[in-house]
């Protein structure tokens, strides 16, 4: 009898040692970083003015995004998001770097943003009536059955 208990109890301990590590491990945050922003370094390297795009491409790389309205923008972007627990990922940092091209592909401006710039912009949810009535499908379909002048459906369509 004293050994099966020391067997539950010995078993108990290392079950409740796991359950507060887990449990400590889950309450830790865990930082993750997207996307890409090239060094400060290499962007003083860039002449305004008189660089091109290969140069810029070469220099500092590809960016993450492109500018929607016409070709002549670029976007570097990078973004830190902290993860806790059971909460919602919460972005913290985001930096970004803009750098617009004149129409001949010379670089026009740098510009920086950080997460301190940005705007928070309020989504339009606009509905559409409905135009179809709350009957079921087969039942529409059997209803405009009848309806159909076939003889002349097949005249039209073969002309004669």
């Amino acid at each position: 009898m004293g050994r099966v208990f020391f067997l539950i109890a010995s078993n108990f301990r290392k079950l409740l040692f796991l359950l507060v590590c887990v449990s400590a491990v889950s309450c830790s945050q865990i930082i993750k970083s997207h996307g890409y922003i090239p060094l400060e370094s290499d962007i003083k390297k860039i002449v305004v003015g008189k660089d091109t795009r290969d140069v810029i491409r070469k220099l500092i790389g590809i960016p993450s995004t492109k500018g929607v309205l016409g070709d002549n923008s670029w976007y570097y972007i990078a973004s830190k998001f902290r993860y806790f627990g059971w909460k919602d990922p919460e972005e913290i940092n985001r930096e970004i770097v803009a750098i617009t091209f004149s129409k001949s592909n010379i670089v026009k401006n740098i510009e920086r943003y950080d997460l301190s710039d940005g705007e928070v912009i309020t989504i339009s949810r606009r509905v559409t009536t409905k135009t179809v009535k709350d009957n079921v499908l087969l039942k529409q379909l059997s209803e405009n059955f009848g309806k159909v002048n076939l003889p002349a459906a097949i005249n039209d369509q073969f002309g004669q």
